[in-house]
């Protein structure tokens, strides 16, 4: 799959009486976005389509053999001479262990095949005209950890018409006999309690949330090579600690699951111009959707006190803030709307980090709200784009200085990390290492 441009995300160390300013090399956020291995599906791929194909061993072989096309449709020739109605008759011969699924509705059809990846079953032909990936695998129990590879579905439509007959998905499954399947759901529980053991007990909504989110930063390394098991589920967050993307959103979906929260895995739309298969996470709080991507807050650095740098740029954003990020085009339905401005459940807003004017003062006095001992890390958001770039021109001519002095905060080196699509900046003072 292609990368796609990100959001501006910027390094840069400013030396004490130099006033030289050096970028770090940020690399590995851009690789963040590349999350989907090319044989498995995500949303974001079209769907697979052939022509001048008979039957469904042959569409097998020709998955195997041709490149993805992109026509509209797949052509299945009505080769059967049966005078018994269904659409089942027009497929030729399928594969023995295939489930056919006639649903009356769309959901009911969500939840047969659902049944089926929890049965194991490899191929379900279905007569609703869904689809079904990686977003709503997150939503089986555990996630589907057993779930190895979502194969890109294939349409069947009537050669004769062109009208829709079904679609072919195709699962593989991880080798997992019953006893380490239980072993497994097993660790993940454990993994899962040991996160919600650390949530006070007066702990409010907002609170349990950042806890989960920070636990996740911490815990799980993105994995660049694209390559470990099960780092597209819950198990290779939570367990192995190593994920991408849907490994992430599904570890954090299951843990907000068991909080009691209303919760799901998002994903980016395929119809989006910077389309890129990416999976985050969507959470209702006061009947209002907010959200939270925990992949692109874990920046895989760590502050002078070897504590990991967690962002917050992306917990609870509205559906408007988080459109606006590069590969965050929503692609579902149902959103409400959050009042005031949308900064409700905002981290910087819940915080008293959010900035209306880039004044001496006001810049001053967030920043001492965050004077402790052992914080090596600095928040700052603003409400427009106007602000942010006059801050970020303070910065860089080194007043930054007199603004940190002010607040009673002493450094000799400070790094700050910019987000110009979420007007954030992120200050780290000392010395800053990569995982």
């Amino acid at each position: 799959m292609k990368k796609k441009t990100s959001t501006v995300v910027t390094i840069f160390v400013i030396l004490v009486g130099l006033g030289i300013l050096d970028s770090i090399n940020k690399g590995k956020k851009e690789d963040k976005k590349e999350v989907i291995k090319e044989e498995t599906w995500s949303s974001t791929l079209p769907e697979v389509i052939f022509t001048d194909v008979t039957t469904t061993e042959e569409v097998i072989r020709y998955i195997e053999t041709t490149p993805v096309e992109t026509t509209d449709t797949e052509k299945v020739d009505d080769t059967s001479n049966n005078d018994e109605p269904g659409w089942v008759d027009q497929l030729g011969s399928i594969p023995s262990n295939a489930l056919i699924i006639d649903a009356d509705s769309d959901e009911s059809a969500y939840q047969m095949i659902e049944s089926a990846l929890i049965d194991g079953v490899q191929y379900v032909y279905c007569n609703r005209e869904i689809d079904f990936g990686w977003d709503d695998i997150c939503s089986i129990p555990y996630g589907g950890f057993w779930v190895d590879t979502v194969y890109c579905p294939v349409t069947y439509c009537d050669s004769a018409n062109g009208q829709f007959l079904c679609k072919r998905f195709q699962f593989d499954y991880y080798p997992i006999s019953d006893s380490e399947f239980e072993e497994m759901k097993n660790r993940i529980d454990n993994a899962v309690q040991g996160i919600i053991d650390l949530i006070p007990v007066n702990a409010d909504d907002w609170q349990k949330m950042r806890i989960v989110h920070d636990e996740l930063v911490k815990m799980v390394r993105y994995d660049h090579t694209l390559s470990l098991p099960h780092i597209f589920d819950p198990y290779g967050a939570l367990v192995n600690h190593d994920a991408v993307c849907s490994g992430y959103a599904s570890a954090f979906k299951l843990i907000m699951d068991r909080l009691g929260f209303d919760s799901k895995v998002v994903t980016s739309d395929p119809r989006a111009d910077d389309a890129v298969g990416h999976g985050w996470n969507k959470v209702t709080v006061d009947q209002n959707d907010y959200y939270i991507d925990v992949t692109w807050d874990d920046i895989d650095y760590y502050d002078q006190y070897n504590k990991p740098i967690i962002m917050y740029d992306y917990f609870g954003l509205t559906k408007v803030e988080i459109e606006a990020v590069a590969s965050h085009l929503v692609d579902h339905e149902g959103f409400r709307g959050a009042p005031g401005g949308g900064y409700a459940v905002n981290f910087h807003e819940h915080e008293g980090y959010l900035a209306d004017k880039s004044s001496a003062s006001e810049i001053t006095e967030i920043l001492s709200k965050q004077k402790v001992n052992g914080n090596a890390t600095y928040y700052i958001r603003f409400t427009n784009a106007g602000d942010y770039a006059d801050f970020v021109s303070i910065v860089e001519s080194d007043s930054i200085w007199s603004l940190f002095q002010q607040a009673g905060i002493e450094a000799e080196k400070i790094y700050r990390i910019c987000n110009e699509t979420l007007y954030t900046v992120t200050f780290v003072l000392g010395d800053i290492t990569q995982e």
